[in-house]
């Protein structure tokens, strides 16, 4: 029981096991009715049973992850499970084999979009239309499609409203990640501002009246270096190293305070813990040191706008992001992992759109470099920065 917990939590499966378990369950409801009763009439049962085992694998095919990243597979399946329901058409007159086009119909919204779905759907209506008009002579044609071409709809109007919703939500908890990370930056340069102004005034105030003060104690202490008055000419030295110690410490204060770094490191961790569905890998070096807010406010759009890409374009749930410092040289990788890319697509530019194009603008605003190139890996996006 507990392997198969394990088995139906993974991330093997593109949906949730509810998804999978209703998908099982009403193979199992269509094939086995029909099956028992080719027994019960002693038919041959064999032809049968091996399209609904066909199916069955369909379905699974569709459910499986590895295939969402492959367009034309996930037609190539569609159009085999459309030819297994010609075929079961053609065994018997039962609609009881639409059950099946009406699950593909919503799995197919969320694979391959709203358009294909409800062309699936209405080529499955007209092949079964022809088939029982042509081959079955069915009388009650008619009503038959008009209620099943209903139910087609009813599913592809439910997988629609959830396909937007599930959109919806994870658009929220991606913004909802990103106006954490934005207030955990903010709140940084906020801090860093407050102590350059504070750096500043210790140095404009402090620091001047303690070299005035320094001053005024040095000529006292030559004037009474020309007494006979020991007992001043100690004390009056004292205070005038004190005051120089003074002046050192606020110097080192001031120096402190304005060569902080921003850590913007919990701030992108900030981020990767609040998205839906794409696991985040952060590796950022211990050398990469950002003192420029702007710089580091670029990284974390970067960062934001890949991992905006992965969640709207792209099925991968794996990212991995790499901030270094080579040389005096500070770098961003990005590595949006596709499982089984198309060859064709190794080693070309992808198309810039409005977030790859913006992230190139802000690059190239801060004397950086930009680039984007698909390779075996998936998308890999690179930005490098000169100190």
């Amino acid at each position: 029981m507990s392997r198969l917990n394990q088995l139906l939590n993974t991330r093997y499966w593109f949906f949730t096991p509810v998804w999978l378990l209703l998908c099982l369950a009403t193979v199992a409801v269509v094939a086995t009715p029909r099956l028992m009763h080719l027994t019960a009439q002693d038919k041959p049962w064999l032809l049968e049973s091996m399209l609904h085992g066909l199916m069955l694998l369909c379905t699974l095919l569709l459910l499986n992850e590895r295939s969402w990243n492959q367009r034309r597979l996930r037609a190539g399946i569609l159009v085999i499970a459309a030819f297994v329901l010609a075929a079961l058409m053609l065994q018997s007159i039962s609609t009881i084999y639409l059950v099946y086009s009406i699950m593909l119909t919503s799995i197919t919204t969320a694979c391959l979009g709203q358009r294909a779905s409800a062309l699936f759907a209405g080529a499955v209506m007209l092949l079964f239309a022809v088939t029982h008009w042509l081959y079955w002579h069915n009388p009650e044609l008619g009503l038959i499609v008009l209620l099943f071409g209903v139910f087609h709809g009813f599913a592809w109007v439910v997988s629609v409203q959830l396909d937007q919703e599930r959109e919806q939500r994870e658009q929220l908890q991606l913004s909802h990640a990103e106006l954490h990370s934005t207030q955990a930056l903010l709140s940084q340069t906020i801090a860093n501002d407050e102590r350059t102004h504070l750096a500043r005034e210790l140095h404009d105030q402090a620091g001047h009246q303690l070299t005035s003060l320094i001053l005024q104690l040095d000529v006292a202490r030559r004037q009474a270096q020309q007494s006979d008055n020991e007992a001043l000419q100690q004390r009056l030295e004292q205070c005038y190293q004190q005051a120089r110690d003074s002046l050192a410490t606020i110097r080192q204060v001031v120096s402190d305070k304005r060569h902080s770094d921003i850590d913007l490191a919990s701030a992108l961790r900030d981020l990767c813990q609040h998205l839906p569905r794409v696991t985040v890998h952060l590796d950022i070096q211990p050398d990469a040191k950002l003192a420029q807010a702007k710089l580091a406010h670029c990284l974390l759009r970067c960062c934001q706008e890949a991992i905006t890409n992965a969640l709207k374009h792209s099925t991968t749930e794996q990212l991995w992001i790499r901030i270094a410092s080579n040389d005096d040289r500070l770098t961003l990788r990005i590595v949006e992992s596709e499982q089984a890319l198309d060859l064709d697509l190794v080693g070309s530019t992808p198309l810039y759109g409005n977030g790859l194009t913006g992230l190139n603008e802000r690059v190239v605003a801060l004397n950086g470099q930009f680039r984007a190139v698909m390779t075996q890996q998936g998308l890999i996006v690179e930005a490098g920065f000169d100190d």
